[in-house]
């Protein structure tokens, strides 16, 4: 069931752990450089995110994780 969560869910703020270990404003710099999923506006002051594209948005980066580290050279 797809599920919808405010921005201040996702990120870290006043010492409560958001899902990612980022704050607004890097939240903010990732999404202008593509680097994260749009939010979805509900209204002019509210944003949220859908699991299912945070899933996969997590998904991906794993997997270019486990890519760089296959890429990786033994020393």
């Amino acid at each position: 069931m797809t599920q919808l969560l405010t921005i201040r869910e996702l990120v870290s703020s006043r010492g409560a752990r958001g899902r990612y270990p980022y704050s607004r404003g890097t939240l903010m710099k990732l999404i202008a450089a593509g680097r994260f999923p749009p939010p979805i506006r509900l209204s002019a002051g509210l944003m949220t995110w859908s699991t299912e594209v945070l899933d996969q948005y997590d998904h991906d980066v794993a997997q270019q994780q486990r890519e760089l580290m296959s890429q990786t050279v033994p020393a």
